[in-house]
């Protein structure tokens, strides 16, 4: 008896914090962004996000307009990690973020010619 009790208890501890999270939606905020010159800008940021396994797809761009395809996307606890490129430019952008609190916070880059321009985002899900 006293063994499975242990072995209950070591099997719910053994359940990450995030299980049960679903992080697939739409998410809107914003980006601290300094670009190379070091001018620094507040942007919006808009993702729509599917989550499946550890696998994430979707779309993310400055606005609900201007999406850009998610590519390399995968979620490793409530660490989400991806890449998008922006048509217009053709600048490939790195992302990173943490959910916690209810919200997806991180940072974002791009490295153009050995020049870096990146800031942290800050997201919080939008109702369907």
């Amino acid at each position: 008896m006293k063994w499975t009790a242990i072995s209950c208890v070591l099997a719910l501890l053994s359940i990450p914090a995030w299980a049960g999270v679903d992080l697939s939606g739409k998410w809107s905020g914003s980006i601290n962004l300094t670009n190379a010159e070091g001018n620094t800008n507040l942007e919006d940021v808009y993702m729509v996000l599917k989550t499946s396994g550890n696998e994430v797809t979707g779309t993310a761009g400055p606005d609900r307009d201007r999406q850009w395809p998610i590519v390399n996307g995968r979620l490793e606890g409530t660490k989400i990690t991806f890449e998008t490129k922006d048509p217009d430019n053709g600048h490939l952008w790195k992302v990173q973020l943490l959910y916690t609190e209810k919200r997806l916070k991180g940072e974002a880059w791009s490295e153009v010619e050995g020049r870096k321009t990146g800031g942290k985002l800050d997201l919080t899900r939008q109702p369907e």
